[in-house]
């Protein structure tokens, strides 16, 4: 680095130039001196000398220079250079006056790092100012020169393009120091005196959006901080603006205290946060009714469908019998519909989680075909199958979303296949993103009548249903797609489906699995439901007397023994005073007066005088049928969970496997 060519280029007009080592202090030698004036000489000092020893004699012992700049203490410090250039700044100023000479100075430190030694250094340059550039200092400093007014005047102009309000005054005294066009559009003054002048106003204007802000504010009058806070200005008025501040305090160069506070016009945002915030309370309140309404719904479908059974199992007419029959079919689509849209709701509230446990995969696409079986009654439909041979079945998934998912699939290809024609089932095996993953496909293929291009960018959308018109025919909510993207979704897989109108359909399900071991799969009871339920005492806590009703007979239809009371008070009781083997089991409804079934099982759990409260078993039957009301059964102290309406199977199965144990 040529140091004199640098130096010279920098100091044409100065009176005095020196190289200074920041980092150790020293003034290495004086390289120009213009003037004849050498501050080093004239302070009886030699090159290289101390920095510090400089200023002591200069500024401190015999005060020959005073110091004009507003920050005197770290103009003078050598750490503050070396903080100042590790910031990312490289010049720096102080402005003087020597007593000596009875002239003006500016001081400009040029810090630069050395390459070889690692060393900060400064060029320090001492400028003459008295006569140039119009600058004029009054002894006090106070004045302002030519330069520093065009500076104010460029900040001011950067100040006033900004996007948020600046506003800074003193306190004590509340005297504006700065206020930015921003501020003064959102205050609603033309002029900063204008707003001085109104200032008192202003504050009363300012309507708090916390109840603690006022307080934190006011701290700032005796302690210094920040302060994030919101507020609304003009509140009611036509030019409401809802704003997003921050605040605190800061010194002027003079010392004085500086309340400084910048502001964002945040209306824009906070009208859509609003919006949001009334778009998600309306979405909690429609998941919280529709969550509700799956007791109120199930309840009576539990009854319609149960007196249907009882009345086809007695009734001998056809006529009457295919009445009933048709009451039922449309009873279970009702049903349907109803599980669907709850289904849904509770997707979108979050309610419904993966949750995978170890199965063979391929028994549960043996059950995916016993149910497709099922669909396939009375219809002439080819139904082709072709599935491949995992090597290891065994994984981590979760068997009721894959059944769902399949299950709706293949009902929706049944459902819109004429008779005639064919649906192909495959599943396929391939590696996953590792050893221990596999990735499972199934693909699911129809002739029916398949979708317009236009169509199959929303099959998976909610309601949605290519003609309205269709709805006489193909009955359904438009959900089925919906609910069965989500669950892909959820089990972190990939839907896709390609269709022509008239001639069929190709929907491909994609899972991501984890393998496990044999010995981790529950192997699926198949025995139980041979079980005889004859002279099984059950006593039944159930307050709907219809419920109550179709209960009794469809247990008493299978030899069962069944006593009833109205709410989970009058069950605790009974089973208190009951002698040991009165009761081999309790069916318990959750919703009742008086006590519910969680608080009924666990003041049962409690009854420390009876030889059974710990081991009789207690099973939940209720129309509270979601993942979540299953355990909280089981965290109740129940043993199982048999949602309404009842399916008799179930109940023989849940009974016999509690009864076993």
């Amino acid at each position: 680095m040529d140091t004199q060519k640098i130096v010279k280029a920098l100091a044409s007009d100065a009176s005095d130039t020196f190289v200074f080592d920041v980092t150790t202090g020293v003034i290495e030698k004086d390289i120009i001196s213009s003037d004849g004036t050498n501050y080093t000489q004239l302070a009886g000092l030699s090159s290289p000398c101390s920095f510090n020893d400089l200023i002591d004699i200069y500024f401190i012992k015999e005060k020959k220079c005073r110091i004009l700049s507003d920050d005197k203490k770290q103009s003078l410090s050598r750490e503050f250079l070396i903080d100042s250039y590790f910031s990312g700044k490289i010049r720096l100023e102080i402005n003087i006056f020597y007593k000596i000479t009875n002239a003006y100075y500016r001081i400009l430190y040029f810090l630069y790092e050395d390459n070889d030694s690692g060393h900060v250094f400064a060029f320090v340059v001492c400028r003459l100012i008295n006569e140039v550039e119009n600058e004029v200092f009054t002894t006090n400093g106070n004045k302002k020169s030519k330069l520093q007014e065009e500076k104010e005047t460029f900040y001011k102009n950067m100040m006033d393009i900004q996007s948020c309000g600046v506003l800074a005054y003193t306190f004590p005294g509340y005297q504006i120091v700065n206020a930015n066009a921003e501020t003064l559009r959102m205050f609603g003054y033309k002029s900063i005196d204008d707003m001085q002048s109104k200032l008192y106003d202003i504050i009363a204007a300012v309507h708090y959006t916390s109840s603690d802000t006022l307080e934190k504010l006011k701290n700032l009058r005796k302690e210094d901080g920040t302060v994030d806070h919101e507020f609304i200005l003009n509140k009611g008025e036509e030019n409401e603006c809802y704003v997003i501040a921050k605040t605190k305090i800061i010194y002027s160069p003079n010392g004085k205290r500086i309340i400084y506070s910048t502001y964002v016009d945040a209306s824009e945002m906070h009208a859509l946060k609003t919006v949001l915030e009334k778009a998600e309370a309306g979405n909690k309140a429609k998941s919280a009714f529709l969550f509700n309404m799956s007791h109120d719904l199930r309840t009576p479908m539990n009854a319609i469908i149960g007196f249907t059974n009882i009345a086809l199992k007695q009734e001998t007419k056809p006529e009457v019998r295919d009445c009933l029959k048709k009451i039922g079919d449309s009873s279970e689509h009702l049903l349907t519909l109803i599980n669907d849209v709850l289904d849904i709701s509770r997707i979108e509230s979050g309610k419904t989680k993966f949750n995978p446990t170890p199965v063979d995969i391929a028994v549960v696409a043996d059950m995916v075909m016993d149910i497709m079986c099922g669909f396939l009654v009375n219809r002439n439909i080819t139904f082709n199958v072709r599935r491949e041979k995992p090597e290891n079945p065994y994984v981590l998934a979760d068997a009721v979303r894959i059944r769902e998912v399949l299950v709706n699939i293949l009902g929706n290809a049944v459902k819109f296949t004429d008779d005639g024609g064919s649906i192909t089932f495959e599943s396929t095996y391939h590696p996953g993103e590792d050893d221990r993953h596999i990735m499972v496909r199934y693909r699911i293929t129809d002739t029916g009548v398949g979708m317009s291009e236009e169509f199959v960018k929303h099959i998976f959308d909610e309601f949605a249903q290519e003609e309205s018109g269709a709805r006489t025919h193909y009955k359904g909510t438009g959900l089925g797609m919906a609910i069965t993207k989500r669950y892909v979704d959820l089990m972190n897989g990939i839907i896709s489906v390609e269709s022509k109108k008239g001639e069929g359909s190709t929907f491909i399900v994609e899972l991501p699995l984890e393998l496990t071991d044999e010995s981790k799969v529950q192997k699926q009871d198949t025995s139980v439901a041979s079980v005889s339920m004859k002279g099984i005492k059950v006593l039944m806590a159930e307050d709907n007397d219809l419920n109550a009703e179709i209960a009794m007979v469809q247990l008493e239809e299978m030899g069962m023994t069944v006593t009833r009371v109205a709410d989970g008070r009058e069950a605790v009781e009974l089973f208190r005073d009951s002698n040991v083997g009165t009761f081999d089991i309790i069916l318990m409804d959750i919703m009742m007066p008086k006590m519910n079934g969680y608080e009924a099982t666990c003041a049962i759990r409690e009854l420390q005088d009876h030889p059974e409260a710990d081991t009789i078993p207690i099973i939940a039957m209720t129309a509270n049928a979601f993942a979540e009301d299953i355990q909280a059964s089981l965290d109740a102290g129940m043993n199982g969970h048999l949602s309404k309406p009842i399916v008799v199977e179930e109940v023989v199965k849940t009974i016999a496997r509690n009864l076993r144990k």
